[in-house]
């Protein structure tokens, strides 16, 4: 009986020639992203050779493909045969004031910085770019637009089957608009697919993050300790204090919205800082303006830009969450005391 009324659904659905377009459309659109993950992936292989338990095509081409394509396929699918049967939302007679405005801009920043967070990541490999004063600010644009479109689609979708009122009060929002689409199964099987995803993007953190560490332990910042590798190459102490460090915060932490909004107000700190180091780097290498070395437009109008923002973030933030933002200055000042500490103890050894 369900494969019957599937069947009756999935053919009524194609019925119309435009159904027939979109997805032509989305398959074009997928078969262009795998070009791009297989040509990341050959970019990357040289660098893949010498790490060990390195990840392979079916971590860094085939789970993102299949993740994308089934995001997609949740978002065009709404379009067509998804009806929104929720009462006009209720106006509100009451006007904010301008203050209410300032404050939740801010609030709303909090998500704003998490969704596009990532794309400074494009400056670990600036010396690995072709041309990069033209391919990463491409790149980082390229990658914000898509960004930018894929959630406008899907805020439209959600709103035109869950309705906006619903989605002020609703949490797990994809799972419900999958409920609403195939049924009350589908919302069980997404929130799995959900998850393994939250999976695959640990997994990333866990190889990524700890390597940092290691990375600050040879430039002396942090102890050699740091550096230990067991038989298998795998990362000891840096792996196990960061997986503690995370397993801590999550459980301190219960609820998304407290974690979103731990890390983001400890981030800000990170943006500012790098932001500002920025003039620090270009005042030190002034001998090598004009010769090639990768330097900003607008400088320095876009680094204080740039910080102003992050500084706006963190300020309605402390606002809004003071107790969250002073356990988040806690947090910071406890380990920069470490830092020093560790270098009271482990004091660097200068070459002679």
């Amino acid at each position: 009986m369900i494969l019957t009324i599937a069947a009756r659904e999935w053919r009524s659905l194609f019925l119309s020639p435009l159904a027939w377009t979109v997805l032509a459309a989305q398959q074009g659109l997928m078969a262009w992203i795998f070009l791009l993950l297989v040509q990341d992936f050959q970019a990357l292989q040289g660098r893949l050779a010498g790490v060990e338990n390195a990840p392979g095509v079916t971590d860094l081409v085939a789970a993102p493909l299949f993740r994308i394509a089934a995001w997609s396929l949740l978002l065009i699918t709404p379009l067509f045969f998804a009806v929104n049967n929720n009462s006009a939302p209720l106006v509100s007679s009451i006007s904010p004031g301008f203050m209410e405005y300032i404050k939740a801009f801010g609030v709303g920043l909090v998500a704003v910085s998490f969704t596009y967070g990532g794309y400074q990541q494009t400056i670990n490999f600036g010396s690995e770019v072709d041309k990069p004063n033209r391919n990463i600010p491409r790149g980082i644009f390229m990658g914000i637009f898509i960004i930018i479109t894929l959630y406008l689609v899907i805020n439209f979708a959600y709103v035109k089957v869950i309705g906006f009122e619903e989605l002020k009060t609703s949490k797990n929002i994809a799972a419900i608009m999958a409920s609403r689409i195939f049924g009350v199964n589908a919302e069980r099987v997404l929130s799995v697919l959900l998850f393994l995803s939250v999976l695959a993007y640990i997994n990333a953190l866990l190889l990524s993050n700890p390597r940092v560490m290691v990375a600050m332990s040879e430039d002396k910042v942090l102890p050699a300790v740091f550096q230990q590798r067991n038989k298998r190459g795998a990362l000891t102490l840096a792996l196990s204090l960061f997986a503690g460090l995370a397993a801590v915060i999550v459980f301190w932490a219960k609820k998304f919205d407290t974690l979103l909004s731990f890390s983001i107000f400890l981030d800000c700190f990170g943006m500012i800082l790098s932001a500002g180091s920025i003039f620090i780097i270009r005042k030190r290498t002034a001998h090598l303006n004009g010769t090639g070395i990768y330097s900003m437009k607008l400088y320095p109008l876009l680094p204080l830009i740039f910080i102003a923002a992050y500084s706006f973030v963190a300020i309605s933030l402390l606002i809004n969450e003071t107790a969250l933002s002073l356990k988040g200055l806690a947090v910071m000042a406890g380990f920069i005391l470490i830092y020093f500490i560790v270098n009271a103890i482990f004091p660097k050894k200068t070459d002679s």
